[in-house]
């Protein structure tokens, strides 16, 4: 009996458990198969894309069919790095498309049970600070202040049509600091920086890196939040030479 309580208790807490990958996939992206592959090679439940494109949806259904076969892809304006992509392991349900409002892409909103709970996930990709000509650091601070507002705007009108109650994952591409508006007004919501939770040295690990004018740039743009309903477990940053951005790898536990 101790040996069958022990392995029903191992069962439960598994089931409990599941990992999300958020990776903003690069519009101008042409290695999609690669691209893919490493996706797979992540062993996530649920997948959550930014910049998705009509080829990057062609490409993720015929390679992602067996492992992931619940997709669904979304986005207003996919010509502009607007799309989103959710894969999953288990259904999707009440899905929603949230239109962008002061931002430039929107949000995709939907659930999936895990371990016998719902949990609620948003794939966000917030609004871009425009890029000053020419490039320095001083100019660059003053339009990243500058976008604070839209950002803070956009993300109170994608907050406020989610469900307070409910295992909650926010994840995606900020485009902005921690120190910035957008980081804090998640936290001040009581949401949890799922990488900062597990290492103390997360705010200093890029996640985003190009060169622009000759100067190398690399910025924390890319994060995993979750309210207190979960906690996290494991965290990796997956640094890839496909994207200007790194692929989060993030293992949630459901709360008792």
């Amino acid at each position: 009996m101790p040996a069958l309580v022990l392995f029903l208790a191992a069962l439960t807490a598994s089931a409990a458990e599941f990992r999300v990958v958020s990776f903003n996939v690069n519009l101008h992206n042409k290695a999609l198969e690669e691209t893919i592959k490493r996706i797979a090679e992540q062993d996530a439940d649920v997948v959550l894309i930014q910049e998705s494109t009509d080829r990057f949806e062609r490409a993720a259904r015929r390679l992602l069919h067996d492992t992931h076969p619940h997709a669904w892809f979304a986005g207003e304006d996919l010509a502009s790095g607007g799309g989103f992509a959710a894969l999953s392991r288990f259904p999707v349900t009440d899905r929603k498309f949230i239109r962008r409002s002061t931002g430039a892409f929107g949000a995709q909103k939907f659930d999936v049970t895990v371990g016998g709970e719902t949990v609620q996930f948003v794939n966000i990709h917030l609004n871009p600070a425009g890029r000053p000509r020419p490039h320095d650091r001083p100019a660059a601070i003053h339009a990243m202040m500058l976008n604070n507002k839209p950002q803070v705007l956009e993300l109170r009108n994608i907050l406020k049509q989610c469900r307070t109650n409910a295992p909650t994952v926010i994840s995606g591409d900020l485009n902005s600091h921690s120190s910035q508006s957008a980081y804090k007004q998640l936290t001040s919501r009581g949401f949890i920086d799922a990488h900062l939770s597990v290492n103390a040295k997360a705010k200093g690990i890029p996640t985003w890196r190009m060169t622009l004018e000759g100067t190398r740039l690399q910025a924390r743009f890319d994060y995993v939040f979750h309210n207190d309903r979960l906690k996290t477990t494991a965290f990796r940053v997956v640094e890839n030479e496909l994207s200007d951005h790194a692929l989060l790898n993030c293992t949630l536990r459901l709360k008792d």
